[in-house]
């Protein structure tokens, strides 16, 4: 029986626990609405019914998910393993006030350099010092005010809540209002589910202005199943117009202006995936090496590419900026500028990639604002659809307008898959038949693995041979810019860490690769000084197209030939960014915390940041995005 009464009165205690933290919980989203509801401000104008509707959804779902989010992960087991009241109150309040505190910190520090708080920017506000943060002692008085504040209301609700709600004898409608806010958090999901496989900008350019906020994405799957045609809606997406006042992304600062245009010369870039710096050599790349000894050209010999896989490296070399614009610019679809001028100066565009263009989606930035994209090569392994895309290329500069002049782009694959044609020699030896990744491990010997990538460079470079041979046979040598580089590195245990292939680190391996320009009529140069993918299009929009603006009101690069060299180069890869010094790499993760390492990618312990860099690239890094 007095066992009976115990249980009875241990259920009852977490009853009302359970209320009582689901009603302080909600009281805290009218919080959040309020702190969530500033950061549209740096969404732009919101029109259209769908538009609003999302709004509204992240409005009351995302406050919705953070709160009870955070109440289910910590007052819930705590109300289940020990349902006193005293403790959950303290908890509850705290853990609230805390919440509420760091998100109108990063609110604050979204404001200035779009970027949403994680351990490298708290450790600039914390270490950084009056030489980032000159906080006055009424800046520090104002926050501790507003901590405070925090606090009491918190201590306010909690006390509202037990003595006005709990104690009631009428249920109020708390599981409606729960059934509304999943309604809201779900909607707001599937809205942007449909948005993406539309390509709906109004939408999509929304959803990453608000922190912590990870909307779904489900493109292939609503395509398997045939709701949606993804090429018939890109095609049509491009047919809206979208204003220049809609965008949350000023690009380029200011409208660009040109001097009268010299002999318009045609640009060709021969792109190899995973060429590493040290792969330009007689041996490996023959026929190249040949053509920049006959013609001479700028070589690079210092040249980092923007990032350690094919999507930033490609996203930099056009843009010109750094990785961290790729979602901004895929969101807002908003081409290059090098591209636009293409266009504008009525080049002809001929795409040809052997890897799909789509995966990356390079056809929502890179390559957006081209028509009829030639999106894909036809066959079965990486050897087959490089030839493909060489074919394509070799018939197409055979049918193009000869009185117009051309942008190309062909960009090989082989070498990031190892892959070369059964019966091509094996021009290194030895060299693995195929490949085992099972087998990579920091006690293997790499040279056979190393010499299958090589040779799947040497036959990459047979087929550029006939680029060159048929740019030569049409007589266009004299009038084309050519330029030869690679998209990243490739790393084979080089620095003995065990990292194999690419997308791992930001050491040389990684990302340093070959870059060579011929350009007619130009003094030939070897180059030591450090230059950047960065850098490519700048030079081209300036040399090449007479641009009169300022470099760094469309890029972070600089001209290939200003000897100045860098300090330091934000870098990026697929799930985190860096900031490669002279001498150390900057490792920020997706998980916000960093980790500073040597040029070997070796850890420096005890290292601390160097927070005039950091607040130099933050400032780098968010100056695009509109106030």
């Amino acid at each position: 029986m007095r066992f009976r009464q115990w249980l009875n009165t241990q259920i009852s205690a977490r009853k009302k626990m359970f209320r009582w933290a689901g009603w302080f919980t909600f009281f805290n989203v009218g919080l959040l609405i309020v702190i969530i509801s500033r950061y549209f401000r740096f969404a732009g104008s919101i029109d259209g019914a769908l538009p609003l509707i999302y709004a509204a959804s992240i409005l009351i779902g995302h406050p919705f998910f953070l709160a009870y989010g955070l109440c289910v992960l910590v007052l819930f087991p705590i109300i289940l393993i020990w349902p006193n009241c005293r403790l959950v109150w303290i908890i509850g309040i705290f853990s609230a006030a805390t919440g509420i505190a760091v998100l109108l910190l990063d609110y604050v520090i979204y404001s200035q350099f779009r970027v949403h708080l994680n351990k490298v920017m708290l450790d600039l506000v914390i270490g950084g010092g009056k030489e980032i943060f000159d906080f006055s002692w009424q800046n520090w008085l104002i926050a501790l005010l507003c901590v405070a504040g925090v606090l009491a209301l918190q201590i306010l609700i909690a006390w509202i809540v037990w003595f006005f709600i709990i104690k009631r004898t009428r249920r109020l409608m708390g599981r409606t209002l729960a059934v509304a806010g999943l309604v809201c958090i779900v909607a707001g999901h599937m809205i942007h589910a449909w948005a993406d496989a539309n390509f709906y900008r109004p939408v999509t350019a929304m959803s990453r202005h608000f922190p912590l906020y990870y909307p779904l994405t489900a493109k292939r799957l609503l395509q398997e199943y045939g709701l949606v045609d993804l090429a018939k809606n890109r095609a049509q997406s491009k047919l809206k117009i979208n204003s220049v006042s809609e965008q949350t992304i000023r690009y380029p600062l200011k409208q660009l202006e040109f001097s009268p245009g010299e002999k318009r010369l045609n640009v060709v870039f021969i792109v190899i995936d995973s060429w590493r710096f040290d792969m330009l050599t007689a041996e490996v790349t023959p026929h190249i090496y040949r053509f920049i000894s006959e013609y001479p050209s700028w070589r690079f010999k210092n040249h980092l590419s923007g990032g350690n896989g094919t999507r930033i490296g490609i996203f930099s070399l056009f843009y010109g900026l750094s990785g961290v614009h790729w979602d901004g610019m895929s969101n807002e679809q908003i081409g290059p500028v090098l591209i636009q001028e293409f266009l504008n100066r009525d080049y002809q565009m001929g795409i040809f990639a052997s890897a799909k263009l789509t995966t990356p989606p390079f056809n929502r930035n890179v390559f957006y604002d081209i028509k009829n994209l030639r999106s894909f090569s036809k066959g079965q392994s990486a050897w087959e659809r490089d030839q493909s895309a060489l074919e394509d290329w070799s018939k197409w500069l055979n049918a193009r307008d000869s009185d117009r002049p051309f942008f190309g782009f062909i960009f090989f694959d082989a070498a990031h898959t190892y892959s070369i044609p059964p019966d091509y020699p094996i021009v290194f030896k030895p060299m693995w038949a195929q490949v085992n990744y099972l087998a990579l491990d920091e006690d293997l010997d790499p040279v056979p693995f190393f010499n299958r990538y090589k040779v799947s460079i040497h036959y990459i470079d047979s087929l550029t041979k006939k680029i060159l041979s048929g740019l030569e046979r049409h007589g266009l040598i004299e009038n084309t810019i050519i330029v030869f580089t690679g998209d990243h590195g490739q790393e084979f245990n080089d620095n003995k860490r065990n990292f194999w292939g690419h997308g791992g680190n930001y050491t040389d391996y990684q990302i340093k690769v070959p870059l060579v320009i011929y350009w007619p009529g130009r003094d030939p140069g070897v180059y030591a000084h450090r230059t950047s993918h960065l850098d490519v299009a700048p030079t081209l929009m300036t040399d090449l197209f007479g641009c009169r603006n300022s470099i760094s009101d469309y890029s972070d690069g600089r001209n290939l030939l200003d000897p100045g060299g860098r300090d330091w180069l934000v870098v990026g890869g697929y799930f985190n960014y860096a900031i490669r010094e002279t001498d150390r790499i900057t490792m920020a993760y997706s998980t916000g915390n960093y980790e500073i390492f040597d040029l070997t990618n070796g850890i420096i312990e005890d290292a601390r940041l160097n927070y005039k860099v950091v607040k130099k690239a933050m400032d780098q890094t968010s100056r695009f995005y509109r106030n």
